[in-house]
């Protein structure tokens, strides 16, 4: 099965338009735009990705790295359905006003059974 997205960097082919990414670059792809794009800024689909607007401004705590959790966890699980998420953690680094995430994922239909890592640094700002 070959799956594609828009390339997350936007990058531009020799024709203008943009690059796009297969595989399990499109299933990585696909997780970071869910971690990175602010629910309701999507036109056509503005339930697209997670209400992480709710945690902006708030103190990071463990408190708030329990509910950014949750949060990310609903989202993919709601919009990334070729994944099994093995686990997910966060840390914070509020001197930077910033929380480091990882998450460690299989794929449904991987036979081989690999794991497979995201890491992205959200700004809470």
């Amino acid at each position: 099965m070959v799956w594609r997205d828009i390339d997350i960097n936007l990058t531009k082919q020799h024709d203008g338009d943009i690059t796009s990414s297969t595989d399990i670059d499109a299933v990585k792809s696909s997780i970071s735009n869910i971690f990175k794009t602010i629910q309701g800024s999507r036109r056509m689909v503005p339930s697209f990705a997670m209400p992480i607007h709710n945690l902006l401004f708030n103190q990071i705590d463990n408190l708030m790295l329990s509910q950014l959790r949750s949060l990310l966890l609903n989202a993919i699980s709601m919009w990334e359905d070729r994944i099994y998420i093995n686990n997910l953690t966060s840390t914070a680094d509020p001197d930077n006003n910033r929380v480091n995430v990882h998450l460690e994922f299989r794929l449904k239909s991987d036979l081989d059974d690999r794991v497979f890592n995201v890491n992205e640094t959200l700004v809470m700002q």
